[in-house]
């Protein structure tokens, strides 16, 4: 044998798959193995770069999809001029995946002196260890079926695979696959705001964890979830991987809230029954001798303190009438009217009493939408919010107020089960205010709570608990949502009384 014969006798008997191209363009091929070429159709043949990179088209798949030719290590090895590899791919062999390998290619060298040629090595390995994350076609099925959501991820985070549960609890369309939308779990962004970023990565590392939050989805809806993470190991303790199970709890904790909204107002009302008729008899003399004195004082001090007494006797006497309002079983004239003409009358009538620095904008739908409500409640629920979102803006800002149709998002439908899965009167209500605290936000439609704190002007937190109410015996939904420094978003929904295009 000529010198070199050897090596290459030895190269093409190898049992990996070995290929060796030329160190400048066009690189043509010097040599392509035997294991490589029964494996890889036309390889053998192929004269130059461009024709290996034809030949090994559509050849490797990472997480079912396909590798372009340019993202393989021989090609990103060419063009850094350094060796590259890349993670475990699969290896189809006529269309139907054969076996599990890795690929790595760098320069061929002399020494210390520039490459002479350019290799492509490629060995089979065994399956990964994340093929145990899902042992059979059952076991897939199952996961697939789950009444939870459920996702599985490598140990460095990389999604592997969400059921449809999943997908539809975080708002993820079934047209974008796991891989679209992000490889790496913990680089979510709606993770992240959520604070969960320390509970992933604590994942990763074998720390399991649970947590009750809400969560704001990939379409803007806020849901309430019971999030899960335990890692899944290999049998010699090895993490390996990770499943995350997340449990949709809004229904459960939609039901606390109307258990706890429900005992509230029986206390209010038991109050309000109690002590109603005495205070306002109270109050009314009160009020009457202070106006009766003021008619009669002339000096300018005095009937500035006769005012202000008749001031808060009248203001006391408001606040005994919406306890009386908060009373179960209060009777209401209910009648069909346009949502979208009440709203715009309010809210037209509020801009001319706003603060000059609020300025207030006003935006309802063209065509009517007709709703059984009580004029009387609806008008007073938007007065309700507008005077909030105003005492949320001690600085001015906009107000703005929009009323138009929509079908309620499957979350709201669940906090509120009377909402028809079908087109409502939507009022939305956004201020640019100082917004409201997590902590506070869930509590906000209780008696006596208020939604800005200690910061709080006049009021006794009675407004929102008066819209629930309101919203309640509509069979119609509300949800409220605000970040801190960013403002808040009011959003009552109501049943039509029959349908409008």
């Amino acid at each position: 044998m000529r010198p070199g014969e050897v090596e290459a006798a030895t190269l093409a008997g190898l049992p990996v798959g070995i290929l060796l191209l030329e160190a400048g363009a066009p690189h043509r091929r010097i040599l392509c193995n035997d294991w490589l070429a029964a494996r890889i159709a036309g390889l053998a043949d192929a004269p130059d770069l461009a024709a290996v990179e034809r030949c090994l088209e559509g050849v490797f798949v990472i997480d079912g999809d396909p590798v372009p030719p340019a993202e393989l290590p021989l090609r990103r090895a060419l063009d850094a001029g350094a060796a590259r590899g890349l993670s475990i791919a699969e290896l189809q062999r006529d269309g139907r995946r054969s076996s599990w390998v890795a690929l790595d290619a760098g320069p061929v060298c002399v020494g210390s002196g520039p490459p002479r040629a350019w290799n492509l090595t490629v060995r089979e390995v065994p399956p990964p260890a994340e093929s145990a994350l899902f042992p059979g076609a059952m076991a897939r099925r199952t996961f697939d079926a789950a009444p939870l959501g459920l996702l599985v991820t490598r140990a460095d985070g990389h999604v592997l695979a969400m059921n449809a549960r999943y997908r539809r609890i975080i708002g993820l369309p079934p047209s974008m696959s796991s891989e679209t939308l992000q490889h790496n779990i913990a680089a979510l962004d709606l993770y992240r705001e959520a604070g969960l970023q320390p509970y992933i990565d604590g994942l990763l590392r074998g720390e399991p964890f649970e947590r009750e939050l809400r969560l704001t989805s990939l379409v803007g809806e806020d849901v309430w979830v019971n999030y899960a993470g335990v890692p899944v190991r290999d049998d010699v303790g090895a993490v390996i991987g990770a499943l995350i199970v997340l449990q949709d709890v809004a229904s459960q904790r939609s039901l606390e809230r109307r258990a706890r909204q429900a005992e509230a107002m029986e206390a209010t009302a038991r109050l309000a029954g109690g002590v109603a008729h005495d205070i306002n008899n109270t109050m009314t003399a009160v009020a009457g001798y202070a106006e009766l004195l003021l008619a009669q004082e002339t000096d300018g001090r005095k009937r500035r303190y006769l005012a202000q007494i008749a001031d808060a006797a009248g203001q006391v006497t408001h606040v005994v009438s919406m306890l009386g309002q908060l009373r179960q079983g209060s009777p209401q004239t209910t009648q069909t009217l346009d949502v979208a003409e009440v709203v715009w009358a309010t809210a037209s009538d509020f801009a001319s009493r706003a603060p000059q620095d609020v300025e207030v904008v006003v935006d309802v739908a063209a065509d009517a939408l007709p709703a059984r409500v009580s004029r009387e409640q609806l008008a007073s629920s938007v007065r309700h919010i507008l005077r909030n979102a105003v005492t949320a803006m001690p600085r001015g800002g906009t107000l703005r107020v929009e009323v138009s149709a929509g079908t309620p998002p499957h979350s709201l439908r669940q906090q509120f089960p009377s909402l028809p899965d079908a087109r409502c009167a939507r009022i939305q209500v956004t201020d640019t205010g100082v917004g409201i605290a997590p902590e506070r936000l869930h509590r906000i439609f209780e008696p006596y709570s208020s939604s800005h704190g200690a910061s709080a002007e006049k009021g006794v937190g009675l407004g929102l608990a008066l819209v629930y109410a309101f919203v309640q015996e509509s069979q119609g939904g509300i949800v409220v949502r605000s970040r801190l420094g960013h403002g808040t978003r009011v959003e009552l929904t109501l049943p039509l009384a029959f349908p409008v295009r």
